[in-house]
């Protein structure tokens, strides 16, 4: 009988210059903070060098891990724009749709702070988009209060404009096999021509 409980180990460089796999409770909790705490570091400074170190000794434990907010490391290199990283942690098996206890995906955190790239790799990987953080906004829903909080000033101008790149990307992810009914109006906006489309489906007529 197979069980699905795995036993965490480390490898441990020793004194006289041999490395060992030991297991959790083998190790000294201050070596395992202080390695878990460089870690983490790492992902928050979106530092690839200490990063693709870390990935390449860890198998692929290190990221599943989550920090006390529950975000995981894929939260942090999404929100920086690291895409080398993002791309990295999603081969080694990293949960595209992680939520942190706000309910903030790697999406959401990719989409708020405009990396696009990072957004776009997401995607490709299966991101969520329908994932609701706890005030209940999707990743979409959050750049629409962002773009509507922001104002349309000639200082705001190129904010406002990656704001509605990720809104785009987004969009043209939901709807890229959605078949439109009809195309109601026409607008210009900072970002180019968008169209507001009935779609057959049952979503509701949108601006795109």
């Amino acid at each position: 009988q197979h069980s699905d409980v795995f036993e965490l180990e480390y490898l441990v460089s020793l004194a006289d210059q041999r490395k060992l796999w030991l297991s959790s409770d083998r190790v000294a909790d201050d070596l395992k903070r202080n390695y878990e705490n460089d870690w983490w570091a790492a992902c928050r400074k979106g530092d690839t060098t200490e990063l693709n170190r870390f990935l390449k000794s860890s198998s692929d434990a290190l990221v599943h891990t989550r920090d006390e907010k529950r975000r995981s490391p894929l939260h942090f290199v999404a929100g920086l724009g690291d895409t080398n990283a993002v791309e990295e942690m999603l081969n080694a098996g990293a949960d595209v749709n992680a939520q942190d206890t706000d309910g903030y995906t790697a999406a959401h955190l990719a989409a708020g702070y405009m990396k696009l790239d990072s957004l776009r790799h997401l995607l490709f990987a299966g991101a969520d988009t329908e994932l609701e953080d706890n005030t209940g906004r999707t990743a979409q829903g959050l750049v629409r209060t962002l773009l509507s909080n922001t104002p349309a000033t000639a200082t705001m101008y190129s904010r406002r404009v990656a704001l509605e790149s990720m809104l785009s990307e987004i969009e043209s992810h939901i709807y890229e096999e959605v078949i439109p009914a009809a195309l109601l109006s026409k607008r210009s906006t900072m970002a180019g021509t968008e169209y507001l489309v009935r779609w057959m489906d049952e979503y509701e007529d949108m601006w795109v």
